[in-house]
């Protein structure tokens, strides 16, 4: 392999890149990436210019990419995880976790209920526009 500096499936041999993204380790390597980009945008001094604080005990938020079938995707305080879908189109298998738009919106979710926890339990309209009760738990 010529080039050193790339990401690698545990084979130790296959480049992760957009010749592979049909493997599950691509989708991985591709939601982490995404959200470690927005966290450090959020953290510097472009954005909040301070570490983000969850709204749950530890430091850590888990990322799964592959969460179940269905058109879904969402933040679980409870579990603290961001939730990513898949499901079948007309075009092939849609997974949510390779569209960055849907992982910062959720990831978005995760931000906002550390900096304002309490916005979850407000019933006022305002806060219902902003954050909607389907983005922290699961579908029922």
């Amino acid at each position: 392999m010529e080039n050193n500096r790339c990401y690698v499936a545990p084979d130790r041999k296959t480049v992760l890149d957009e010749k592979t993204k049909d493997l599950y380790q691509y989708h991985q390597l591709s939601v982490w990436a995404n959200v470690q980009n927005t966290l450090e945008f959020f953290e510097s001094s472009s954005g909040l210019g301070r570490r983000i604080s969850w709204a749950f005990e530890g430091n850590r938020l888990t990322i799964v990419p592959h969460a179940g079938n269905g058109e879904n995707a969402y933040y679980d305080r409870a579990s603290k995880s961001l939730q990513l879908y898949w499901f079948e189109s007309d075009k092939g298998t849609v997974f949510t976790c390779l569209s960055s738009d849907i992982v910062n919106h959720e990831f978005g979710h995760a931000v906002l209920d550390g900096l304002r926890p309490h916005y979850y339990e407000s019933v006022g309209a305002q806060t219902a526009a902003f954050t909607s009760s389907s983005a922290i738990s699961p579908p029922s």
